[in-house]
């Protein structure tokens, strides 16, 4: 079983809810982007698909079965698969749960049109990015088919021997390129080669997030932590712990941000919005942009201290 070729334009999404009015705006919301939807009122419903969608949105308080079955069904289908998850908020910890069990993201109920699109859009990103890897790997015959794109040319070789250098630390990295020049799979390889391969890889396009919501996404919050905020969100530091965390088009941050992500660099440690106290982080940052940094640090657009 498999899923048809993502394009930019439509993804092919499977709503998994048995509440019609919660069902029927996400149906809504999702067609309003261009989206194709596939509605299920049921698990055993979803269960019988034939044809795999590229991503799915489940709730996890089915009544016909639990939730998290219909993940690990279609996560055993398709390890890949994103499934954002959709949760009450007295079920939150359900939600933290089905994130280990790797679910993609998760949004809360009552839905916030946003936040849920923002999540959804993300998902889909991730979608076509998996099938741009499997592709290469297609053409170059292995699992770590990007490494072996460190080939015959002369710029190529540096670069490899670039990435080699940082492999067996946990410094920092910043990779510079225009739009299309394949910086995230620089990170991946990064990531797969190093010592944190087992942990999780998340990718985070910082142009894509208002800038409103820039230190929600990445830090998390707290509930209560601001109008709409109805229940703790975790940050994509806190889903990446472990791992690595790309920071695509960093150059986008806005200045609260910017300094955020220099105390975290500093510190190690990362703190809720509305939140007290400081939560260790244990993650290695890939930083991407197409920006000249200098030329944007000069602008007083960037801070001299974080580049």
């Amino acid at each position: 079983m498999s899923s048809p070729p993502t394009t930019t334009d439509s993804a092919a999404v499977a709503v998994v809810d048995d509440d019609p009015v919660v069902r029927r705006l996400m149906r809504l919301w999702l067609e309003q982007e261009g989206y194709t939807v596939r509605e299920f009122a049921r698990g055993a419903q979803a269960l019988a698909v034939e044809e795999l969608p590229h991503l799915v949105c489940l709730d996890l308080g089915l009544e016909d079965m639990p939730g998290l079955h219909v993940m690990e069904h279609f996560l055993a289908l398709d390890a890949d698969l994103p499934v954002v998850v959709v949760t009450a908020e007295r079920t939150i910890e359900t939600a933290v749960n089905a994130m280990r069990g790797g679910a993609y993201d998760f949004v809360t109920k009552p839905l916030d049109r946003q936040r849920f699109l923002l999540a959804v859009a993300r998902a889909a990103e991730r979608r076509r990015l998996t099938e741009r890897v499997r592709g290469l790997e297609s053409q170059l015959g292995g699992r770590r088919a990007m490494a072996r794109l460190i080939g015959d040319s002369a710029p190529m070789q540096e670069l490899g021997g670039l990435i080699e250098r940082v492999l067996s630390s946990d410094v920092a990295v910043a990779i510079f390129g225009e739009s299309g020049t394949g910086k995230e799979l620089v990170a991946r390889t990064i990531h797969e080669q190093g010592h944190r391969s087992s942990g999780p890889f998340v990718a985070v396009n910082c142009a894509a997030i208002p800038e409103s919501l820039q230190e929600s996404e990445l830090f998390g919050h707290e509930k209560g932590a601001f109008t709409g905020a109805s229940a703790r969100h975790l940050g994509r530091f806190e889903q990446a712990q472990g791992g690595t965390l790309f920071l695509d088009e960093v150059g986008e941050m806005s200045p609260a941000t910017q300094a955020a992500l220099l105390r975290t660099l500093q510190e190690r440690t990362i703190r809720r919005v509305g939140g007290a106290s400081d939560i260790p982080v244990d993650v290695r940052i890939v930083c991407a942009t197409h920006r000249d940094l200098e030329g944007e640090v000069e602008a007083a657009r960037f801070r001299q201290d974080l580049f």
